[in-house]
């Protein structure tokens, strides 16, 4: 296996395999790609295919036709993914995906699609378009969430949530959600909720039991 460092732009046939990849322009990969170490790419890149990688850190955008399985995914601008298994997923801007499963999710920007994790944070005045089903799911003040399910959820003060299903919950002062259902308990320390009701099952969080074993995709071997 080889090292790439490159200033400008590389584009390249797939399935190819580096041992890292540093391009300070763009990439683009017609198939696969495979890096064992790390990847970074100062603009953009474009991966016609799958993309499996160690720590992946993106200064502009990134567009992932198939699965891309990543032990650590920075992305600084916008991004586009089918689905895939992430150990940690840092976004500071917007990323698209069908559906991903990740260990932890630090949420700055916004985020559309189906994201499944241990812990995911949504910070301020981030919005989640889609569904998130955590452990642990923290929405920090004046951030927007669409659907979720969580084991343990915490909304800040000024937090909107459209449906919040949870086990356990608090819901902060000053803070919405429209449709509360809970399992065991929530906390409502002045939250303005619509409707609420007890829920005997949240089969929605069955999703978690298999976040263990995807996660162990993340091995490159």
């Amino acid at each position: 296996m080889s090292e790439m460092r490159v200033g400008g732009a590389v584009s390249l046939a797939g399935p190819i395999e580096f041992e890292n990849i540093d391009v300070g322009g763009s990439l683009k990969v017609k198939g696969d790609l495979t890096v064992r170490g790390n990847m970074k790419i100062g603009g953009s890149a474009s991966i016609e295919g799958n993309l499996k990688a160690g720590r992946v850190k993106i200064g502009g955008s990134i567009s992932v036709q198939g699965r891309i399985v990543a032990e650590e995914l920075t992305i600084g601008g916008a991004g586009s993914v089918g689905e895939g298994v992430i150990g940690e997923l840092l976004l500071g801007g917007s990323l698209k995906a069908g559906r991903l499963y990740v260990g932890k999710a630090r949420i700055s920007g916004r985020f559309t699609g189906v994201i499944i994790g241990k812990t995911v944070i949504v910070e301020k005045k981030s919005k989640v378009e889609g569904t998130v089903v955590a452990g642990n799911l923290v929405a920090r003040r004046n951030s927007e969430i669409e659907e979720a399910y969580a084991v343990e959820a915490e909304v800040e003060r000024g937090a909107e949530i459209s449906k919040l299903h949870c086990v356990k919950c608090v819901l902060g002062k000053k803070s919405w959600v429209g449709l509360l259902r809970y399992k065991e308990s929530y906390k409502d320390e002045g939250c303005d909720i619509d409707k609420i009701e007890e829920a005997e099952d949240i089969p929605e969080l069955a999703e978690l039991k298999e976040l263990e074993d995807r996660l162990t995709s993340l091995q490159l071997g």
